[in-house]
């Protein structure tokens, strides 16, 4: 998904903001941290609407299309293409524009609690490493569940799906 590819990327400079003090000497070797902002936003609890509404919207223009050109002569369906095609670069453009107003809205309090992290853990650099754009081969402190937590709480734990220990004599 698009919106997706541009999400991650639209991240970039949040995760640098806060760490480190520009045009300090340093005593010590660079301290690298990394975070999957895709994760971040996937756990944002505003996403999943805004995900669900893009892709309804999607779908009932597919089906739209589909019941628009079923039984039609080639010359009506290449009109139709090209009257869909043009609908579906406005709802691109639309879906582009909602997803960035999105990252914006969130991008101080990103930048804000990924400051703080960097500060607690000593990091001086933090690089987005969303699957797909890998850009931390190896190592790298990951501050992705801390930057979860710091925004939205700790992960909630599930009631009564606990698993007893093999070992403890429970059937």
């Amino acid at each position: 998904m698009r919106a997706r590819k541009s999400l991650a990327l639209a991240c970039v400079g949040l995760a640098l903001a806060g760490c480190g003090v520009p045009g300090a000497t340093r005593a010590h070797p660079l301290i690298t941290g990394k975070v999957d902002t895709k994760a971040v936003f996937d756990a944002d609890p505003d996403y999943p609407a805004l995900s669900k509404q893009y892709i309804s919207e999607r779908v009932a223009m597919s089906q739209e299309y589909v019941k628009a050109t079923t039984g039609k002569n080639p010359a009506a369906i290449s009109q139709l293409q090209a009257k869909y095609g043009g609908r579906q670069k406005e709802m691109d453009k639309k879906w582009m524009d909602k997803t960035n107003n999105f990252v914006k809205g969130r991008r101080s309090k990103l930048e804000e609690a990924a400051g703080a992290i960097c500060k607690d853990k000593g990091i001086d650099l933090v690089l987005i490493d969303v699957p797909g754009f890998r850009s931390v081969e190896f190592g790298g402190i990951d501050i992705t569940q801390d930057l979860m937590s710091k925004l939205y709480g700790p992960k909630p734990v599930p009631t009564g799906t606990a698993t007893p220990p093999a070992d403890s004599g429970q059937k």
